[in-house]
C-alpha cells in the first residue's frame, strides 16, 4: 500500500512559496504541462490566511525539484504580501512516484511569509546550529588533544630524574 503524499515542510516570502514533500513526485510528465506534471502551476494551490481569509493567490509557474522533492511556487505581485502574514499551499493532480499515473491531493500546509524556520518546528535552524557546531569541533578537537610537551631546560632537577651527584658530603 502507497503511502499518504504529504507536505512536509515549506517556507515562503512575499514572491514565492517552496514546498516539500514526504516523497518524490511522478516525473513522467514533467516538463509536458499536462495532467499530474509536478511542474503544473494548476496542479497546486496557495491561499491567504489572514484577511481577507482563505484568498486564493494565483501562481504564475511552478518548477519541481526532483532531487529535494520540493516544487517552488511563483506567485503573482498581486494582492501584496507581507512579512508575518500565513500562507497554506496545497498540491492537487500530483503523483507521487511510489504510484506513478494516480493523482492525490496533499493536506494543506501552513507557512509564515518570512518565517524564521523551513518546516515550522525549528529542525532548519536546529540542523544548521548542530552543523555549526560540528565544524567548529572538527577545527578545534585537533588542537585540544594535541599533546603538550616542554623542552627540559637542562637547569634544575627535573622530577624522577637523578641528578647525578654521588649522594655523599
Amino acid at each position: 500500500m502507497a503511502s499518504t503524499l504529504k507536505i512536509v515542510s515549506g517556507s515562503a516570502t512575499a514572491t514565492n512559496i517552496v514546498v516539500y514533500f514526504s516523497e518524490p513526485l511522478d516525473t513522467t510528465n514533467l516538463g509536458k504541462g499536462t495532467g499530474n506534471d509536478p511542474s503544473l502551476p494548476g496542479n497546486y494551490s496557495v491561499q491567504l490566511q489572514q484577511p481577507p481569509s482563505g484568498q486564493t493567490l494565483t501562481i504564475a509557474s511552478a518548477v519541481y525539484d526532483a532531487i529535494n522533492s520540493a516544487a517552488v511556487l511563483q506567485l503573482n505581485a498581486t494582492p501584496v504580501l507581507s512579512k508575518g502574514q500565513w500562507l497554506s499551499a496545497a498540491g492537487a493532480g500530483v503523483s507521487p512516484a511510489s504510484a506513478p499515473g494516480t493523482t492525490t491531493t496533499t493536506g494543506a500546509f501552513f507557512v509564515p511569509i518570512n518565517g524564521d524556520d523551513v518546516n515550522g518546528d525549528h529542525r532548519s535552524t536546529e540542523m544548521a546550529r548542530r552543523a555549526t557546531k560540528a565544524t567548529e569541533d572538527a577545527v578545534a578537537y585537533p588542537l585540544l588533544t594535541e599533546q603538550v610537551t616542554f623542552p627540559r631546560s637542562g637547569v634544575g632537577p627535573t622530577t624522577g630524574v637523578s641528578s647525578g651527584g654521588s649522594g655523599s658530603t
